[in-house]
């Protein structure tokens, strides 16, 4: 059989794990203003409030945002040329010079041209 000094101490531990799991589920208070908030509420401009802040008209109609969706320009892909082997495709491009060669006419088709250029 336990002491009671035991049970008091099982009672009292008890106690204070429901008290510490009652304060984390329940929502924190807001965090006070400052004093000196007031008066610098007091004292902004008008100006620097938002329209009808001040006198506690809210704006009526929101904004209007205009969805277009990603799949309205969408192209269902279309292979010009059947699928090749990897390995070929691989030989063919290091024959041409690589992918800087590439890299090469992508620059000299996107380079304006002489009279463009400012």
């Amino acid at each position: 059989m336990r002491s009671l000094s035991s049970i008091s101490l099982l009672m009292a531990m008890m106690a204070f794990l429901l008290s510490s799991l009652s304060s984390l589920s329940s929502p924190a208070a807001p965090p006070t203003a400052a004093p000196h908030a007031a008066h610098a509420a007091a004292t902004t401009p008008d100006r620097a409030q938002p329209p009808g802040a001040r006198d506690g008209r809210a704006r009526s109609t929101p904004p209007l945002i205009e969805y277009r969706s990603a799949f309205e320009s969408y192209r269902k892909f279309e292979a010009d040329a059947p699928p090749e082997d990897w390995i070929t495709v691989n030989a063919r491009v290091q024959q041409r010079g690589g992918w800087r060669e590439y890299a090469r006419e992508a620059a000299r088709a996107n380079a304006a041209p002489a009279g463009d250029r400012k």
